[in-house]
């Protein structure tokens, strides 16, 4: 899966530096996908990530098949 990231995840990213594109991945893969509120054309995507034990919400936009741009992500707990 290729990972395009927005202005705005390259702003907070500096600030997730724990954060990394293979949980981001895993998020995405292993969650239902639900509508964001915010925006119309966003999808979110919850996940448990075994490494951390915390809940990552990712949202994202699917441009292809195999591409997502990540417009943030975040820790729930």
């Amino acid at each position: 899966m290729l990972i395009e990231e927005s202005l705005h995840w390259k702003r907070k990213k500096k600030y997730r530096k724990n954060i990394e594109n293979y949980m981001v991945e895993f998020a995405v893969n292993n969650s239902k996908h639900g509508r964001d509120r915010l925006y119309t054309n966003a999808l979110n995507a919850k996940a448990l990530i075994p490494q951390t034990g915390k809940t990552l919400k990712v949202v994202f936009r699917k441009i292809g098949e195999d591409r997502i741009k990540l417009i943030t992500a975040f820790y729930i707990d």
